[in-house]
């Protein structure tokens, strides 16, 4: 499956019930460049700057703040998506897991979590779905200090 910044439009989109060209543009390179981290410094839990950029995109921050919502409230589901797979040995199902936690994080600004995420991606195509298992964990973590984090300082704080 090739996910493409045209159909996380649509996807999107489709799930707030609009049509397609109200759902932000997302380019493949912000995409890139949002998840590529440094090696040498832990990346932030959530980059504001992002937030912001996606702001400027809809031109509202109304729409944005949905948008990062349906984030946090689908962050369960995403997670236990990850960890059945995992725990079924289900690689393709996996990596698909895994690229829906890094894509989504990377385009809400949860940069710790798109780096932990691509990190799991690196390993799973290396073969290696026990580091993948072992950092799940990890994974839940991450993710709740993330969703603590967009919550308390971007979705309940003033516009």
């Amino acid at each position: 499956m090739v996910i493409s910044a045209r159909s996380m439009q649509v996807d999107y989109g489709m799930r707030r019930g609009v049509t397609s060209n109200l759902a932000p543009v997302f380019s493949h390179a912000r995409i890139r460049s949002l998840s590529a981290m440094s090696k040498h410094k832990r990346p932030p839990l959530v980059n504001l700057k992002v937030l912001h950029q996606l702001e400027d995109e809809f031109g509202d921050p109304g729409p944005a703040h949905t948008f990062v919502q349906d984030f946090v409230d689908f962050w369960d589901e995403r997670y236990l998506r990850l960890v059945e797979a995992v725990r079924s040995r289900d690689t393709n199902a996996t990596h698909e897991a895994i690229r829906s936690v890094r894509i989504s994080s990377s385009m809400v600004g949860a940069s710790r979590l798109a780096e932990l995420a691509g990190d799991l991606e690196s390993n799973l195509k290396r073969g290696n779905l026990d580091a993948v298992a072992h950092a799940l964990p990890q994974v839940k973590d991450c993710g709740a200090a993330t969703i603590t984090k967009l919550t308390t300082k971007y979705i309940n704080s003033e516009w």
